[in-house]
C-alpha cells in the first residue's frame, strides 16, 4: 500500500476502492488466502471506552459506504455515521443501534 496515494487503495480481491486508510479496513478475507470475498468489509473505528480507555469496532460497511466515528458540531458528544443510499448522513448513539440498522437494511437489499 502506498499510504501517499489515497487513489491507489484497493482492495484487491474484491476490486473496489478503500475509502479510508487501508489498515483501518478489514474482512475475514484479511487472515487467510482465498480468490473468493467472505463476509463485508469492515471499518475499524475508534472511541474513548471507560476511564478513558480506547475501544476499537470492526463495523460492517452499509451497502459499501464506511461507517466513522465523528464528533458532530463541536458537541462533545461522538456518534456513528454513514451516508445513505439517499447520500444523506445518518448518525447513531451506538454501534448496537447501527448494526440493527445495517442488518435490517441489508435484508432489504438482499430481498430487492
Amino acid at each position: 500500500m502506498d499510504r501517499q496515494n489515497p487513489e491507489a487503495w484497493r482492495c484487491s480481491l474484491r476490486e473496489v476502492s478503500v475509502d479510508a486508510d487501508p489498515y483501518w479496513t478489514t474482512c475475514d478475507n484479511c487472515s487467510e488466502e482465498t480468490s473468493e470475498p467472505s463476509g463485508p468489509m469492515r471499518a475499524v473505528v475508534g472511541g474513548m471506552g471507560k476511564k478513558g480507555v480506547p475501544t476499537y469496532r470492526r463495523l460492517p460497511y452499509l451497502n459499501g459506504r464506511r461507517p466513522e466515528i465523528v464528533e458532530p458540531g463541536g458537541s462533545g458528544t461522538k456518534v456513528i455515521r454513514v451516508e445513505t443510499e439517499e447520500e444523506t448522513a445518518k448518525d447513531f448513539g451506538s454501534a448496537d443501534e447501527y448494526l440493527g440498522f445495517q442488518e435490517e437494511h441489508e435484508q432489504q437489499w438482499a430481498s430487492s
